[in-house]
């Protein structure tokens, strides 16, 4: 993968492309279809391979196994031995823009109200505007789209030499209820400059973030011995959560345990304690977890060392 040698078989040519691939803009042609391109992102895909550090909870950095560094002569020449073996690449030299766009990162919990910051920079000498189209989606960890939430059309006009932010208010009561499983959210945003013509675009995926579950272990650790692990949890949400399971365990120690609760008010609390009876010894953890329809994968652990 790292020589761009794709023509071993099996996943080869798709673990290349999932470190190598460019992120291509395209405009349609409105009268006969045909596709252009109008810009090229070629540092968007494989900035980072990681992996599970062994015999820790942390994760390592494996990228320069895969790749070599972004924009070297060593990442070009892989690029173009890939290419004998049948990669394509788009290749269109396109002309330098004088009118930029980027959607900074933010980082955002679920449930949460968020500004999305739109950030136009103009480099010319002169006036700039245009239209631009804002499109919200939520997608699957894939990056599959799953449904739409939002969708603006903001104008914008730039001085010459000038840089223009655009806030774009993103309500949760919008996406909350579209979420998927390891949901993400997906923005593009889209403008046409009516001076130049010149199209500008930029997306940005942004990764919602779970509350936490609190694990407390309280007792004695050592092997037959009676212990009590400590479950809690506050809904910081605006909303109500229902239909909520609660599942505590440990192995080696704990067997799975649940606990269901019809209803969690917004703001507040719940508190679950459970015994058990370590029944080896050695470091082990206890995990919990927390699941309902508007809320998935939230979890929590707590780390201990039986005794024998």
């Amino acid at each position: 993968i790292k020589h761009g040698q794709i023509c071993f078989p099996f996943d080869a040519p798709f673990v290349f492309a999932e470190v190598n691939s460019d992120v291509v803009f395209y405009s349609r042609n409105p009268r006969d279809g045909t596709l252009e391109p109008v810009k090229v992102n070629s540092s968007h895909v494989g900035r980072m391979v990681v992996t599970k550090a062994p015999g820790q909870d942390t994760r390592r950095d494996i990228t320069d196994q895969y790749k070599f560094p972004e924009g070297s002569p060593e990442e070009r020449t892989v690029l173009e031995k890939a290419e004998e073996y049948g990669c394509q690449r788009e290749k269109a030299i396109l002309p330098e823009a004088d009118v930029e766009l980027d959607m900074p990162l933010i980082e955002v919990r679920v449930g949460d109200d968020f500004e999305l910051k739109l950030e136009f920079n103009n480099k010319s000498g002169q006036a700039r505007t245009g239209d631009v189209y804002v499109s919200g989606n939520v997608v699957y960890y894939t990056g599959v789209t799953s449904s739409e939430f939002l969708f603006k059309t903001p104008k914008v006009t730039l001085d010459p030499m000038k840089a223009e932010k655009k806030v774009i208010q993103v309500r949760s009561q919008d996406y909350m209820r579209k979420l998927v499983e390891q949901a993400n959210l997906h923005f593009i945003a889209t403008g046409k400059v009516k001076e130049t013509g010149q199209i500008v675009t930029a997306m940005r995926v942004i990764t919602l973030h779970n509350p936490k579950l609190s694990v407390q272990v309280s007792g004695l650790a050592k092997v037959s011995e009676e212990m009590f692990v400590t479950v809690e949890f506050t809904n910081p949400f605006k909303f109500n959560l229902e239909d909520v399971y609660v599942r505590v365990e440990g192995p080696g120690v704990m067997p799975p345990k649940y606990k269901h609760y019809s209803l969690i008010l917004a703001g507040s609390s719940l508190t679950w304690t459970e015994s058990f009876t370590p029944r080896r010894e050695g470091p082990t953890k206890l995990m919990a977890s927390l699941d309902c329809a508007a809320l998935r994968q939230v979890y929590g652990q707590a780390q201990l060392t039986v005794k024998p």
